[in-house]
């Protein structure tokens, strides 16, 4: 019977037997601490995603620039579109000006039928002729006037404006001066004068208000 000294170098022999044998092989190190089996794959994959990064940004900055450019020429667009607004209001509020202007250096002046002026008028006469001469060329009748104009209601109604009268119809055609005042051509015994439009004559027959400009 062997000792156990023996045993232990019997089996020490054995074992170094086998391992030359390659009958028993060396535990091989953990994976995550050995080196990569193609270095250059894994530089390719980083080298993608940045480049992937960097057009992302790129669109980014592209997209962010592009909704740049559309905010400033909406905004072009609508400060021109706010100044053309203005220019055509001073305009048009110089029209009115120069109107009313024309209207009052006639009065005074005849009542005749079918006269257009300059010294002699009926009431569309009178009020196509004041027109006309500010600038603007309206129908020549009172009824056409009536007709082609703009309506607008009464609370609306600027200097400049024409009133008309005769229930629904426009038989008599006035200037309107604003503040309930007009100016027109009102028959052979008046001529041209300044009235209220609410008179009880006109207040009663009154047909609406026409915007010119």
């Amino acid at each position: 019977m062997l000792s156990t000294r023996s045993k232990r170098t019997l089996a020490t022999t054995i074992i170094g037997m086998a391992l030359v044998a390659g009958l028993i092989g060396v535990p091989a190190a953990h994976s995550a601490n050995l080196p990569p089996a193609n270095p250059a794959a894994a530089v390719a994959v980083d080298s993608a995603a940045n480049f992937t990064a960097e057009r992302i940004a790129t669109a980014d900055i592209h997209r962010e620039a592009a909704v740049a450019q559309t905010q400033v020429a909406a905004a072009t667009v609508k400060a021109k579109a706010a100044q053309a607004r203005k220019a055509v209001a001073v305009r048009t509020a110089a029209m009115r000006t120069k109107a009313v202007s024309i209207a009052l250096s006639r009065q005074g002046m005849s009542y005749s039928a079918g006269s257009a002026g300059p010294t002699r008028f009926d009431c569309s006469g009178f009020t196509s002729y004041v027109w006309r001469t500010a600038g603007k060329t309206i129908e020549r009748t009172s009824w056409d006037q009536f007709a082609t104009l703009k309506p607008v209601s009464r609370a609306k109604a600027k200097p400049g404006d024409l009133v008309f009268f005769f229930g629904n119809g426009a038989h008599h055609a006035a200037f309107y001066l604003g503040h309930g005042k007009m100016i027109h051509a009102a028959n052979y015994g008046s001529g041209v004068i300044i009235s209220n439009v609410d008179d009880p004559w006109y207040g009663e027959r009154i047909s609406g208000f026409r915007s010119v400009v």
